[in-house]
C-alpha cells in the first residue's frame, strides 16, 4: 500500500513540467488548493504522503460519499419540489472540496451546478430567476396541501416553515451580472 502510493506519487512528480525540483523529486503535490480549510489538527493541507494516516483516507472516502448523496440530492430537487436544490449543491460542494479537489473543480466548473456555488461562495446571493421558481415552489407546495385536504394543522406548519424559508431566501442579495 506504501509502495504504491509512493509509485503514484513519483510517477506524478515526473509527469509534472513545473516541478522544478527535478526528476528524482519525491514532493508531495497538495489535492487541496491551500485556501481551502484545513482538517484542524494538521497545520498544513490533506498532502498525499507515504505517511498520512489510514484514518485520513476513510474520511476522505466518506466526504466523497456525503458529496454525491448531496449532489443526488440537489439533483432530485431540480424536479420535486421539496427538495431544495441550491443547499444540496452547496454541501455536495463543501464536501467534495474535503474529499476530492477533482470533483470539487468538476461540480464548481459545472455549466449548470456550477454558477449557483459560485454566486454563494463570491456574494452570499441567490439569483432573482431562482428566488421566483423557489417562491413559487412554495406556494403550489401549501396549494396542493389545501387541495388534498391535509389537516389544518399539517397546513399550518407547511406554511410557516414555508414562510420562514421563503423569507430567507428572499432576503438574499442578488448576485451582479457578469
Amino acid at each position: 500500500s506504501h509502495l504504491r502510493s509512493w509509485i503514484l506519487i513519483s510517477a506524478r512528480n515526473r509527469s509534472l513540467s513545473e516541478n522544478s525540483l527535478g526528476r528524482n523529486s519525491k514532493v508531495p503535490i497538495p489535492l487541496i488548493n491551500p485556501n481551502f480549510p484545513t482538517y484542524p489538527n494538521r497545520q498544513t493541507p490533506f498532502v498525499a504522503s507515504v505517511g498520512f494516516d489510514r484514518h485520513d483516507v476513510y474520511m476522505k472516502y466518506l466526504w466523497i460519499i456525503a458529496g454525491w448523496l448531496s449532489l443526488g440530492l440537489g439533483t432530485a430537487g431540480i424536479v420535486l419540489p421539496l427538495l431544495p436544490t441550491t443547499p444540496f449543491l452547496l454541501l455536495a460542494a463543501f464536501c467534495f472540496a474535503r474529499g476530492s479537489a477533482r470533483l470539487h473543480h468538476w461540480l464548481t466548473c459545472h455549466p449548470r451546478f456550477g454558477p449557483p456555488i459560485k454566486d454563494w461562495n463570491q456574494y452570499g446571493a441567490i439569483k432573482h430567476r431562482t428566488k421566483i421558481y423557489a417562491l413559487g415552489a412554495m406556494v403550489i407546495i401549501v396549494l396542493l396541501g389545501v387541495i388534498v385536504q391535509l389537516p389544518w394543522y399539517a397546513i399550518a406548519l407547511q406554511t410557516v416553515i414555508l414562510l420562514i424559508v421563503g423569507i430567507f431566501i428572499w432576503t438574499r442579495p442578488t448576485p451582479p451580472d457578469p
